[in-house]
């Protein structure tokens, strides 16, 4: 079985609030093909350009969080017992959403 999708993968600076800061976040939720989600789910955060990793976890209710994050290009893969490894690619800046 794989992991259907991360929903709401959001890359987003707190620029959109506060006028440009070097900060961003990054948030999703884990669900299955059935749409069910998918607690304790491993999440690490990547960023491509400087090889920094984070990791988190899924919480009870499928969803994560990770803030703190410099604004580029960043990678999250997300594992959990049972289903295949999944990745999803994307970048964080000022003015972006993806």
């Amino acid at each position: 079985m794989r992991l259907s999708t991360i929903v709401g993968l959001l890359l987003l600076g707190t620029a959109q609030v506060c006028r440009c800061q070097d900060r961003g976040v990054i948030t999703g939720r884990v669900t299955d093909p059935s749409t069910a989600v998918v607690a304790g789910a491993s999440i690490t955060v990547s960023n491509r350009d400087t090889g920094v990793k984070i990791a988190s976890t899924t919480n009870g209710t499928g969803n994560y969080s990770v803030a703190g994050l410099a604004f580029g290009r960043y990678e999250v893969a997300c594992e959990a017992k049972g289903f295949r490894k999944y990745l999803q690619i994307g970048r964080a800046s000022c003015r972006e959403r993806v």
